[in-house]
């Protein structure tokens, strides 16, 4: 059984050795504590990363070439690029913001 330590463990996993304390504490990593040391056995490393280990990719969602394109400005350079490509570009909806009523200019007073 060879033991190691957190610091060894970090770089085997890429992690930082507080992470490795981390996962220590919280159970997911298991280690064994001598006195103030905490070791780490290689077997349980592995399992570990084994247990950590995803056989597919998550899913990452590609924006369809026929989804509406939002536009600052619908009259620029770039809105008349999307409509010759074949893809109808939709304004941009107002903020909060450009929706409040202008402030009205008043002088300082001193």
């Amino acid at each position: 059984m060879t033991m190691l330590s957190a610091k060894a463990v970090a770089e085997q996993l890429g992690l930082s050795a507080r992470k490795v304390y981390e996962l220590a504490r919280s159970g997911a990593l298991v280690s064994y504590r001598f006195g103030d040391a905490v070791r780490f056995d290689q077997v349980d490393v592995d399992s570990y990363k084994a247990a950590c280990r995803q056989s597919v990719a998550p899913a990452i969602r590609a924006r369809s070439p026929t989804e509406a394109v939002s536009l600052a400005c619908a009259d620029s350079a770039l809105a008349e690029y999307f409509r010759k490509a074949g893809l109808t570009p939709r304004a941009r909806p107002a903020s909060a913001m450009e929706k409040r009523a202008p402030r009205k200019a008043t002088p300082y007073k001193r």
